[in-house]
């Protein structure tokens, strides 16, 4: 959730605020001025949505568990039979004995806000606006593939033109990689818009695969692979509807939608899966009759219906792009959730795991970082955090500066301190764990690599 959309959104409930509540606007621009530069190269690519089968929508009531599905599953279920197998990186404590490398450079340039993914052989890069964050001109549809294996890069088929990649979102299905556009316009005329695509790198062929009507409205939408289809999930009008992708046929089927009270709307939502449901966590808030805000956590299981897992979770705390690392939920630190209030800036609710089953969530102590914003990558063994945007001084010898890394071995509990890469130079988009190593792209086009 970024400051602009708080801001979006916080004008649009003014009008409807009580007497008594007066909307911080203008700290909530403020702060938003401060950060909104850095904060465009931490635009993450985790994530995304799509859906075009209409079936009709049937939602229960609040809390309800529904025993059965309402519409038909995909043919080919919502998860495998088995459950996909997890590689293993290295441990923490070999991270330590990393070092950095400069890569080639991308031969797209410099870019503001590109969609990297991974896709266990190669680093695709999709671009977005033209030039550096701090001032974007216009966009461009090129697209390149960088080759550890053979430390190259190569032009791959432009993305479509349709899709302007504004806070894009990637999931890949271990065959082809799915985008789509999951930003509301500026002019608030539109919610998202209506265009979706799947990359195939074995053909290097765009297939388009147009959002159908209920997730083309939504005002805010998320994905995720469960090892069969692509689960997608879009907030609109306080409600949220569900459907799956099938990536072999294109072919969409709309799910159940979650029960959501209607004194909870959903404003954001974020989505993972485990190996036998997929967890959606619905960021509500509301003015009338009183001002409140929480997480709803919804959990769509094999059968195709939904239940309520929230229980004990926290309610004050934004999840953003969760992983699944193969026994656990990764949560990233993040902002801090209260609806559209504003919050002091520079101190964030800690990383959290979460158990898959059971939604019981332990913290992650702060280490190196401190309790800042780190972006979580899953090594397979250990967590490599990097401080992508917050410079933070006090007494003494702390310093925490952009580009700072560290990794925790849940094993021992215990974090280390990483070599930051030379000159600390600013990243257009999240790392990406590659497998074996850690893959940057620094603002001016510049690939990095942390490697054996």
């Amino acid at each position: 959730m970024s400051d602009e959309q708080k801001v979006r959104g916080l004008l649009a409930l003014a009008a409807e605020l009580p007497d008594d509540v007066n909307p911080p606007v203008q700290r909530l621009l403020d702060q938003g001025r401060r950060i909104r530069a850095r904060r465009l190269a931490a635009y993450s690519a985790l994530t995304v949505i799509a859906v075009a089968a209409v079936v009709p929508l049937l939602i229960r009531g609040p809390g309800a568990a529904n025993s059965r599905p309402a519409v038909p599953l995909p043919p080919s279920g919502l998860f495998p039979a088995r459950p996909q197998p997890v590689p293993r990186g290295p441990a923490p404590a070999q991270l330590s004995r990393f070092r950095w490398s400069d890569l080639l450079p991308s031969p797209i340039g410099q870019r503001s806000q590109p969609v990297l993914a991974w896709t266990g052989n190669e680093l695709i890069e999709l671009a977005g606006p033209n030039g550096p964050a701090s001032a974007p001109a216009g966009w461009n549809d090129a697209a390149a593939a960088f080759s550890p294996a053979t430390g190259t890069w190569h032009p791959i088929a432009p993305v479509p033109a349709a899709m302007h990649l504004t806070n894009a979102f990637a999931v890949w299905t271990g065959r082809r990689l799915f985008v789509a556009n999951a930003n509301v316009p500026s002019d608030e005329k539109a919610a998202v818009g209506t265009s979706a695509a799947l990359y195939d790198p074995a053909t290097n062929r765009w297939t388009q695969t147009p959002l159908p009507q209920q997730l083309a409205g939504a005002t805010q939408l998320a994905a995720t692979w469960t090892g069969q289809v692509i689960v997608a999930a879009g907030a609109q009008s306080g409600q949220i509807s569900a459907a799956a992708l099938n990536p072999a046929t294109g072919q969409w089927t709309m799910l159940l939608s979650p029960a959501v009270s209607a004194r909870h709307p959903a404003w954001y939502i974020s989505i993972v899966a485990t190996p036998d449901r997929v967890i959606v966590w619905s960021f509500w808030y509301r003015v009338r009759p009183d001002v409140n805000y929480g997480v709803d956590v919804l959990a769509l299981g094999r059968e195709g219906a939904w239940s309520d897992a929230t229980r004990r979770w926290p309610q004050e705390q934004f999840v953003s792009s969760p992983l699944y690392t193969g026994s656990a939920i990764l949560i990233s630190p993040s902002q801090i959730w209260c609806g559209l209030c504003s919050h002091p800036g520079g101190a964030y609710p800690p990383g959290l795991f979460a158990d898959p089953a059971t939604l019981r969530t332990a913290a992650i102590p702060p280490g190196p970082l401190g309790y800042t914003e780190a972006v979580f990558a899953w090594t397979g063994r250990g967590i490599l955090a990097t401080d992508l945007y917050d410079n933070v001084g006090g007494p003494g010898a702390l310093r925490i500066r952009p580009d700072d890394m560290a990794c925790y071995d849940p094993a021992t509990g215990r974090w280390r301190a990483l070599p930051a890469p030379p000159g600390y130079p600013p990243l257009a988009a999240p790392p990406i764990w590659a497998g074996a190593q850690l893959l940057e792209l620094t603002n001016s086009g510049q690939l990095l690599a942390f490697h054996r």
